[in-house]
C-alpha cells in the first residue's frame, strides 16, 4: 500500500512540476533543432540590439548572446535600440537554423547598454555563431547604390 502511494504522490508531483525557463540565450542556442521545436519556457532579461515594429520582433542581446524574439502581440512603444528588456516566452525553430524565441510578451525595464561588438571575419559570414549577433568587421566598400 505504501509503495502505491508512493508512486501516486511522485506521479502527480511530476504531473505539476513547472519546467524551469530558460535563462540566457546561450541556453536557447543550445538547444537542438528537436529540442528547440519542443517549445521550452524561456525568461531572459538583455538589451534591445534591433527592433522590427512591422512584425513586432526584437533582436535581444543578454551577455551570452543574441537571438531573434518574436512578440505576441505589439510591442511597447517604449522599447527601442538600448532598452533594456525582460521577455517571457517559448523556444522554436523555423526559418533559422538556431533556435529562438516566440510567443513573447517584452517587459520594458529601462535603459540598458549596448555590448561591445564580437570582431568577425570575412570567413565568419556564414557561421552559424554569427545569426543575430552585434559584430564588428573590418570591410572595403567598392560601392553603393541609391
Amino acid at each position: 500500500m505504501f509503495k502505491i502511494l508512493f508512486v501516486l504522490l511522485t506521479m502527480t508531483a511530476l504531473a505539476f512540476a513547472e519546467e524551469k525557463p530558460l535563462r540566457t540565450i546561450e541556453a536557447v542556442r543550445a538547444l537542438s533543432n528537436e529540442e528547440a521545436a519542443k517549445r521550452h519556457k524561456a525568461e531572459i532579461e538583455g538589451t534591445v540590439l534591433f527592433v522590427y515594429s512591422k512584425h513586432s520582433a526584437i533582436i535581444l542581446h543578454d551577455g551570452t548572446g543574441s537571438c531573434w524574439v518574436g512578440a505576441s502581440s505589439p510591442l511597447n512603444k517604449n522599447i527601442k535600440y538600448g532598452s533594456k528588456v525582460r521577455v517571457t516566452g517559448e523556444t522554436y525553430i523555423e526559418s533559422s537554423y538556431l533556435a529562438n524565441i516566440r510567443g513573447a510578451t517584452a517587459e520594458y525595464l529601462g535603459e540598458g547598454s549596448i555590448p561591445e561588438p564580437r570582431v568577425a571575419r570575412a570567413e565568419d559570414l556564414f557561421a552559424q555563431w554569427i545569426d543575430t549577433q552585434w559584430i564588428q568587421m573590418e570591410a572595403l566598400v567598392v560601392g553603393t547604390e541609391e
